[in-house]
């Protein structure tokens, strides 16, 4: 507390990464701050057969006594909160919360006292960056990349063939889903578009949001109108806490199925309004060659944010946990559609990120504050025009426009993410440029990733190897110097 301070405060450790503070004002302070409210009100209250500014002290407590000590009360916990958080150097991570039902009254000639408790950002030291070493992967853009990218490309502007029935992987259903928790009868969310993409014969599929097992099994044999049952156990730290940890029950109604047939080269080229096959792969391989190089920064990006996660001790506040969950899905989400993912793809792979989301929330809460040392350490900010350059960006990407983009990102209040993204990649760049950077040929990376990547069971997997290939392929490398 400052010398000049009127008030008294008290902090003290409530829990991981949670203070509980105490303020006390004296009651010299409190019954002047009441005394200024009185004199406001009295200045600007008209009451009959008194003029302005002259209604008598014991008539203005009378009809305003209340009101005034509410104001001077929600005053004096403001300014003694500021002051608090202030003195001590605190950093909020959410709104002070009180620890009674509510705040004692103001008394005149009383002290007034109030306590809250509130998660504040810790304290934690970070490992020496210089000591960290990260892979560079490089590749050169070969002419087996283009062929796969213009097989996507056609893929994505195919046209879709109208089935009644023998739904293979790839089929597209579209159709109403209820959903009811297991042991309750009235259903607690209805959507008449829920998208269906069955996934490659024997993986795992996307159904709300959740992975589930047996996808194509769970519709052989149905048709255009069945009701499917599906059965999803939600995740422990799902972001709707009113079905989390529970067994959901889902019965989807087919409306429409239809399977994607890709269009030709030549179909593609018209739709691009380009002169030539030739000169559409000259595009594509101006597109790779700037995809690479933005994956390549990703990828030095993601590894120094996973090894210095890695080794910080933090302590976790415990009502962050949830919300922390939504925020990494958002940053997943964005993330991939910064990679140029289509809509199916993103959602599958925010539902696989779901699956582990004790995990997640922890590494998400350290990634904030993470992120948080490093803007203020480096001085990072982000203007409305690189927010706007990345709007088109990601557009471009989807092959859709900027503005439509924004607007559905408003909608999905996911607007404001946009800027925090850059912010954070802008800080998570720097910090890795301080690292020890190693180049590495691309096709061995992809092989060390998917040696390293853990099964469903805990186990190393090489389906995961030769699934990475494929995608991977697509976000090629270029060959750099080491730094």
């Amino acid at each position: 507390m400052s010398e000049s301070s009127q008030y008294q405060v008290v902090v003290e450790d409530a829990g991981p990464a949670r203070k509980r503070i105490t303020v006390t004002v004296p009651s010299d302070v409190v019954d002047a701050q009441l005394s200024n409210q009185m004199a406001t009100i009295s200045g600007n209250v008209n009451l009959p057969g008194f003029r302005k500014g002259k209604v008598p002290r014991s008539v203005i407590e009378k009809r305003f006594g209340d009101a005034a000590r509410d104001e001077t009360r929600t005053e004096l916990v403001r300014e003694g909160l500021k002051e608090a958080i202030e003195s001590h150097n605190l950093e909020m991570l959410q709104q002070p919360e009180p620890t009674e039902d509510s705040v004692p009254v103001i008394e005149s000639g009383t002290d007034f006292s109030f306590t809250v408790e509130m998660d504040v950002v810790p304290e934690f030291d970070l490992p020496d960056f210089a000591g960290i070493e990260i892979i560079r992967p490089t590749l050169e853009v070969e002419k087996e990349h283009l062929d796969e990218e213009i097989e996507r490309q056609c893929l994505r502007n195919g046209k879709g063939e109208t089935l009644e029935d023998g739904f293979l992987p790839g089929d597209r259903l579209l159709g109403r889903a209820t959903c009811t928790r297991k042991g309750e009868d009235e259903s607690f969310f209805t959507n008449e578009q829920t998208l269906i993409v069955l996934p490659d014969a024997g993986e795992r599929g996307e159904v709300l949001g959740l992975m589930i097992d047996d996808v194509n099994a769970i519709f052989a044999s149905r048709s255009v109108g069945d009701v499917v049952p599906i059965t999803i156990d939600v995740p422990e730290h799902y972001e709707r806490e009113d079905i989390r940890g529970k067994t959901v029950n889902v019965e989807f109604q087919v409306h429409v199925a239809e399977r994607i047939e890709p269009c030709s080269i030549e179909e593609l080229v018209e739709a691009y309004q380009l002169p030539s096959a030739d000169v559409l792969r000259e595009q594509v391989q101006l597109a790779l060659e700037q995809r690479r190089d933005e994956e390549q920064s990703i990828v030095l990006r993601d590894q120094a944010r996973e090894k210095v996660v890695e080794q910080m001790t933090v302590p976790i506040p415990e009502n962050l946990s949830a919300a922390q969950v939504s925020n990494h899905l958002d940053r997943v989400r964005l993330g991939l559609l910064e990679r140029g993912e289509d809509e199916q793809a993103i959602e599958t792979k925010v539902a696989e990120a779901r699956e582990d989301t004790e995990k997640m929330a922890n590494d998400g809460i350290k990634l904030m504050f993470l992120h948080q040392r490093l803007i203020k350490q480096y001085n990072i900010n982000v203007n409305e025009q690189e927010v706007n350059q990345q709007i088109v960006k990601l557009a471009m990407n989807r092959g859709v426009r900027p503005d439509e983009l924004r607007s559905r990102l408003a909608q999905n209040n996911q607007l404001g993410q946009i800027g925090t993204q850059l912010l954070e990649n802008k800080a998570a760049d720097a910090m890795a440029q301080q690292m020890k950077i190693v180049d590495m040929d691309a096709e061995q990376w992809k092989k060390l990733q998917g040696d390293m990547a853990p099964a469903a069971d805990g186990k190393t997997t090489k389906k995961k190897t030769a699934s990475k290939k494929k995608s991977s392929s697509k976000k090629t490398k270029k060959k750099t110097s080491s730094s």
